[in-house]
């Protein structure tokens, strides 16, 4: 009898983290924005370009997505969907390089500065995508050697 509620409880906690995974999932695609470049941007076809796992970007204002994304580029767009464990209500997207506006731009926390890029889409102007200027150089260099570099065109921080 014992085993039985052991077994109960253990399958019981699974769940109940399943449900809340999901749960936060959903809200963090809703609330953050992804929900509503699904609904222009899905990729319906699977990606050939160039990629990089365990990325980090910010969707929105609230939406980090630490290390948990696969970011991809070739000739006509960017990739983005989270790894397996972060899929949930993530479809993949794909933004073409016409929809993308790209601005350089700084912050500073505790004396450090760090820069990046935010991406603006011209069909989402209130929605922004943060890039680490890691993976801008990443991205950057992938595209000029596609010969694509005029692609991503990124504008200065505008001087203070």
């Amino acid at each position: 009898m014992d085993t039985a509620w052991v077994v109960l409880g253990v399958a019981g906690s699974v769940a109940l983290f399943v449900l809340v995974w999901v749960g936060i999932a959903v809200a963090v695609s809703h609330f953050g924005g992804w929900k509503a470049l699904a609904n222009r941007y899905e990729a319906h076809l699977p990606f050939a370009g160039t990629c990089w796992n365990w990325q980090t970007i910010v969707l929105g204002d609230n939406s980090q997505y630490s290390n948990c994304m696969k970011v991809g580029v070739d000739q006509d767009g960017l990739y983005l969907v989270p790894n397996i464990l972060f899929r949930v209500a993530h479809v993949p997207l794909f933004i073409p390089w016409s929809d993308i506006d790209a601005q350089w731009r700084e912050k500073s926390m505790l004396g450090i500065s760090s820069r990046y890029v935010e991406l603006r889409l011209t069909t989402e102007p209130d929605l922004k995508i943060c890039v680490p200027k890691d993976l801008i150089e990443k991205i950057q260099a992938e595209l000029l050697q596609l010969r694509a570099a005029d692609k991503l065109k990124i504008r200065d921080v505008a001087p203070a």
